[in-house]
């Protein structure tokens, strides 16, 4: 009998145990990706911050379907002056992904350099992307900018 009560505490040790082990990786995994969540929105830059002046060596590949995005994050109504220089010409655009299409504010061809300014129409984010127009031996980089042009007081 007293084995049979042995056999019984141990049994109910183990799914203590269980249930233990269970919370400690349920909880362990929301703590992580609410972590998980709060890290990967450092690299965006939010309307309720103010925007900084950014400068970048952007890479291009080597393929001719090449293509690289930079998305940065800009408040309705907020004004950015950007630019870049290339070596070679290159597709360039600016778009907004909604919910069921892409437009796209801005569209240059076979451009190497470009200046330009940009004013957000809503709160969201914008993605600069460029396109290589031509296969290329080796990779090769750009320089690309920009920055947010401060707001006129009225005198």
């Amino acid at each position: 009998m007293r084995a049979l009560a042995g056999y019984f505490l141990f049994r109910r040790r183990q799914q203590y145990m269980k249930v233990k082990v269970f919370l400690f990786v349920v909880c362990g995994s929301i703590v992580m990706t609410w972590a998980g969540l709060a890290v990967g929105h450092q690299h965006h830059e939010h309307a309720d911050h103010e925007i900084q002046a950014h400068q970048a060596s952007i890479r291009m590949g080597t393929g001719a379907t090449y293509f690289t995005e930079k998305c940065v994050f800009l408040g309705a109504g907020t004004k950015l002056t950007y630019h870049f220089d290339a070596p070679k010409p290159l597709d360039f655009n600016i778009h907004v992904h909604l919910t069921e299409k892409t437009i796209y504010p801005v569209k240059a061809e076979n451009v190497a350099q470009y200046h330009a300014q940009l004013t957000a129409s809503e709160s969201q984010e914008y993605c600069f992307t460029w396109h290589a127009r031509e296969k290329s031996a080796r990779e090769w980089y750009f320089d690309f900018g920009y920055e947010p042009v401060p707001e006129q007081t009225p005198q």
